[in-house]
């Protein structure tokens, strides 16, 4: 019974393992289009004191563009 266990962690492990690897060369392709500058993340820095409202159309505006 421990052997039968043990094959299936290492079976799931190495699914696990493989799909992980998959989803990070899929974000590293598709993340270089976006580049984040210091600048743009101290003017967002602003808008932290809003309420819930303002954060959410803010977020579909930069969505949007």
């Amino acid at each position: 019974m421990n052997g039968k266990l043990l094959s299936d962690l290492i079976e799931f492990f190495g699914v696990s393992f493989v799909f992980i690897v998959i989803i990070f060369i899929f974000f590293s392709i598709f993340s270089k289009k976006f580049k984040f500058n210091e600048k743009n993340i101290e003017i967002y820095g602003l808008f932290l004191d809003l309420d819930t409202k303002s954060l959410i159309s803010i977020a579909s505006l930069t969505i949007n563009y």
